[in-house]
Order: C-alpha cells, then structure tokens, then sequence
C-alpha cells in the first residue's frame, strides 16, 4: 500500500483537560484521522518536552507532521465564518470559560454570571428553533466551542456551585439544543473511528520521521500561511494570551 500523502496527525492531551474534549469534537466532525498520547494532567511530559523538544506546558498540542501547534484557535475553514470564530473567542473561549473554571468549588462563588450569560446570548440565539447556533447546516465551531463548557459545568463537582442553573424552565431551548449536539457527537462517535492511542516515545519517533518540511526551514511559506487563515508577507500582531489574573493555567 502506497504510504499516504497526508501527514501523520497526533494529539497530546489529557481527559481532564476541557480544550481537549473541544479538539476532540472538532477532529471528530471534520473526520480527521489522528493518533492520541494521554499525557499526564501535570508536568513533568516527557512524551513532549524530550520527545519534541517543545517546553509549552499547556494541553492540547497537536502536531501535524513535524509542525506542532499549541493553541486550539486555528482557522477552521471556509464554513466557520468571522462570525462564527469572532463568537467562539469572545464569548465562549475569553467570557464563559475563565469565569466558569472560577466556579470550581474551591470555595464558594457566585454562579450569577454563567446564568446571566447562558440567559442573555444562548437562549436568545436558539429561541427561533433553529437546529444549531448559527443556523448552519451541520454543528459548527461555535456549537463545539459552547457544548464543551455546558458539559463541564453539569459534572458532579459543579454541584455547590451551578447545581439548579441548567434547567427546563430557565432555559428549554438551549437543553434541547445541547441535548441534539450531545447526540450528533455521539452518532459520530459511533460511526467514526479516528483516534487511535499511541506510546509517547513511539509517536515522537513517528513525527521526527515524517519530513514533510525541511528541518531548517525557517518561518511560513504560502500553504503553511493559508492553514492559519494568513497570506504570505502579512503583518500580524502577537499578544500574550493569559488567563487567571495574568497566571498560566
């Protein structure tokens, strides 16, 4: 058999980790075959620090051939549109998520804000009937980006904290719309099978094999711009992206 054109496509994650359960999803509906190292919830990886030579320490990474990428907005395509992304950051990624994570009970913290904002925007937005946030014909990052918060917020040690937010009467139509992504993801998952698990070291190994681009290559070339929604030559700005009062999560 005729090795495949494609390069090979790993996931570094762990279950724990919320952006993980989103890259997971979103692999799952662009059907993209990839492989999965479990790593551990907390430093040291050796699976990444000695086999990559890459010492980010957030999850997910993914590595595509020998490029790897360490933050989960990418552009996702000609379906996800400005819109749609512009939602996903600024009120999913960059309001709902940080505040969320802050509910965790640690202590006790007012669960107002969620409720404030699941009320005001997602409720609004599904209240026509529509099958999927933006009216898509299919689940899009948007659905992806909201689902995996709302899943998170309904495990059990949310209890003290959200327990009595997600309810029929205070907000039909966003349940039913999680309840339909919840059971689209689960169909696929049934129907798809792309992750398969891999060792740590034999995926570095696989990845340092796969020459795709040269090793001293240094900076974008056309094709490489284009995955990231970037034309050769553009000005681009880059900021810190720091949750949690400035801290590293």
């Amino acid at each position: 058999m005729a090795e495949s054109p494609n390069p090979p496509v790993v996931l570094y994650r762990y279950d724990a980790s919320l952006f993980s359960w989103k890259v997971d999803h979103v692999l799952l509906l662009k059907n993209i075959p990839h492989k999965t190292v479990n790593v551990s919830p907390i430093l040291p990886r050796p699976e990444i620090t000695d086999a990559l030579g890459v010492i980010y320490r957030r999850i997910p990474i993914m590595a595509i051939g020998n490029d790897i990428y360490c933050d989960t907005r990418k552009n996702g395509g000609s379906s996800d549109t400005g819109l749609i992304k512009a939602f996903t950051k600024h009120f999913a990624d960059d309001v709902v998520f940080p505040n969320m994570v802050y509910l965790i009970p640690f202590e006790e913290l007012d669960p107002k804000f969620v409720e404030d904002r699941l009320k005001a925007l997602i409720e609004e937005q599904v209240s026509d009937g529509r099958e999927w946030l933006f009216d898509t014909e299919t689940p899009s990052l948007a659905d992806v980006a909201v689902q995996f918060l709302l899943e998170y917020c309904q495990l059990p040690h949310f209890d003290k904290t959200l327990k009595g937010i997600f309810n029929q009467e205070k907000f039909p139509k966003t349940l039913q719309w999680l309840a339909r992504i919840n059971g689209y993801l689960k169909n696929l998952k049934e129907e798809r099978s792309l992750s398969e698990p891999l060792d740590g070291d034999t995926a570095g190994k696989m990845l340092a094999s796969a020459q795709f681009e040269p090793y001293d290559v240094v900076g974008f070339d056309e094709e490489l711009a284009s995955w990231l929604g970037l034309k050769l030559g553009q000005t681009v700005s880059v900021a810190s992206n720091k949750l949690y009062n400035g801290k590293d999560s």
